[in-house]
């Protein structure tokens, strides 16, 4: 086992003994530790009476699938009454129930260095969520906490909501996959409007509907704290909640970060976002993937685009831009855009002629830095196009073409232009119909980490 800077990833169960003697002793520096292997309850115990005394270690990571279960988690909240170093604690998917919730909710409530609690893909439910709210409104230390992939409802969810409008210190509530419905969400958006502290809230496949973001976007109207919102994967969200969402994103000056992933949006939701855009002068990522956005809505999105002053990254992959009046919308957007730099579009159902306008836009564009537009069905002829304009695009770094329908023609057109774009470092090609391995890529990818090699010399 080796200590690098203090750190130690312990790869096999044969250093764990060394590991409890070095943390128990404090006969070396050890600040941070992760177990790359599964450990129960009675491995558990011994590593955290050792922590009863250490005053080195400040990170500490189970394995997810370490099976500690309450009893370990008992072991752990003893431990934490003493100790006051641990910063970080990572206990994902460590067999955690309710019992083991409560033990450390009790240790946590005055505790004074943990920071980050990271309790997620436990068997947490409403009883253990309780717990740790009431913990959470005295503690004045934990600034990131996570319990995503639990079993926490309505109930546990309105505690935690309560414990937001009187704490002080949270800066990250991560709830993903959890069951908070709409009255879940309603209890958050009144904690929001209260609290002025909390920067990111990720609520992603949490179950809520338009009730619920129609309330959240009501409290954005007043938060002005918030920076990243997470909503997406809610297949409930239509265009109710949308549109009330975007009105609240018209007049909130703080959010940067909005996603909301696999919704139900469609081109009425995406008609509210685009007026969104043209004035909004705070986001620089906006997630859109999988909403069932098609000509109207891309096109709407695309003249937004045209004098959007602030938006660095958009995700529209998994939507159906196949019109050409979409996809034409689209190019000319990026014809004159200079502010994104990452742009998604994979699984979009571009085709060849998708391809030859985006590599249209690609010729002018001087700011793009980073494009996907994997399983597109782009073929020799849509990469031909691209070869072409990435010879002469000066800004872009890494371009993704997998799952495509390229053969080695293809293949050679774009290894020539990775030879010869001096910003361009690497294309993503797995998954196409080429010889693989490909000699002429593999030339290609050789001359160009050379030159790479020559300039940083």
């Amino acid at each position: 086992m080796q200590i690098v800077e203090g750190n130690v990833i312990s790869e096999t169960p044969g250093d764990f003994d060394e590991i409890v003697h070095i943390l128990s002793t404090n006969s070396k520096s050890i600040s941070r530790l992760s177990l790359m292997y599964d450990i129960g309850v009675e491995d558990a115990t011994r590593l955290f009476d050792a922590l009863k005394t250490n005053k080195t270690l400040n990170w500490l990571d189970l394995n997810p699938g370490s099976n500690i279960g309450d009893t370990g988690a008992s072991a752990l909240a003893v431990a934490l009454k003493t100790n006051k170093t641990l910063v970080i604690l990572g206990l994902e998917n460590t067999g955690i129930q309710d019992a083991g919730a409560k033990a450390l909710a009790n240790a946590l409530q005055k505790h004074s260095s943990v920071e980050n609690l990271n309790l997620m893909r436990n068997k947490i439910t409403d009883t253990g969520a309780k717990a740790l709210a009431n913990a959470l409104k005295t503690n004045e230390c934990i600034m990131h906490f996570s319990v995503k992939g639990n079993s926490i409802g309505e109930t546990g969810t309105k505690a935690l909501a309560d414990a937001l409008k009187v704490n002080t210190t949270m800066l990250s509530l991560d709830l993903y996959g959890n069951h908070i419905g709409d009255k879940g969400a309603k209890a958050i958006a009144d904690a929001l409007k209260v609290n002025t502290h909390l920067k990111i809230i990720n609520l992603r496949e949490t179950h809520i509907g338009d009730a619920g973001v129609v309330a959240l976007s009501e409290a954005l109207n007043k938060n002005n704290t918030l920076e990243e919102f997470y909503c997406s994967e809610n297949k409930s969200i239509g265009t109710t909640g949308v549109k009330a969402l975007a009105s609240a994103l018209k007049v909130n000056k703080k959010l940067i970060t909005v996603t909301l992933t696999d919704n139900n949006m469609g081109d009425e939701g995406a008609k509210f976002i685009a007026d969104v855009l043209k004035s909004n002068n705070t986001l620089t990522t906006l997630g859109l993937k999988q909403n069932d956005i098609q000509e109207a809505g891309i096109t709407a999105i695309a003249e937004a685009l045209k004098v959007n002053k602030t938006l660095k990254n958009i995700d529209l992959s998994r939507n159906s831009f196949n019109s050409s009046n979409g996809i034409n919308a689209l190019s000319a957007a990026f014809k004159v855009n200079q502010v994104l730099t990452t742009v998604n579009l994979a699984n979009s159902k571009l085709g060849d002629n998708g391809a030859k306008a985006i590599a249209e836009a690609l010729v002018v564009n001087s700011n793009m830095k980073a494009l996907n537009m994997s399983d597109n069905n782009i073929t020799d002829t849509g990469a031909k196009a691209l070869a072409i304009s990435l010879v002469v695009n000066n800004s872009m770094k890494e371009i993704i073409l997998t799952e495509n329908k390229i053969t080695d023609t293809g293949v050679k057109d774009l290894a020539n232009s990775l030879i010869e774009n001096t910003s361009l470092i690497y294309i993503g090609l797995e998954g196409n119909l080429f010889t693989n391995p490909n000699p002429i890529l593999e030339y290609a990818v050789m001359l160009k980490n050379l030159k790479l090699m020559l300039q940083s010399c």
